[in-house]
């Protein structure tokens, strides 16, 4: 079980557990991890009430959050721009090939 022990205010409604990215996230990482067979469970534990909401691993989450992952994967690559700015860091930096001009 992975559990994201929460201190906030703000809990994230029972009915948009299933739809949540994080716990989506954490469940990709479950199956990344240990293999296709693995049983487990992304929680989040709201320390205030000791309230856990969670969801099982299972395949339509994973897909659930694959699927935003990559979205804004090809947000960030087309909306992204990373204007350069030269400094002697610019052959330390690991975005240098994404910059705009040649370094």
């Amino acid at each position: 079980c992975i559990i994201d022990y929460k201190t906030g205010k703000s809990k994230t409604p029972r009915k948009r557990i299933k739809s949540s990215l994080q716990l989506g996230l954490y469940a990709l990482a479950v199956k990344v991890w240990y293999g296709d067979d693995a049983r487990a469970m992304a929680s989040f534990l709201y320390l205030k009430d000791l309230d856990k909401r969670g969801i099982y691993v299972r395949d339509d989450v994973i897909h659930f959050a694959q699927d935003k992952l990559y979205e804004a994967y090809i947000k960030i690559k087309k909306e992204t721009l990373f204007p350069r700015k030269k400094s002697w860091q610019c052959k330390l930096c690991q975005y240098k090939i994404t910059c705009q001009e040649d370094i």
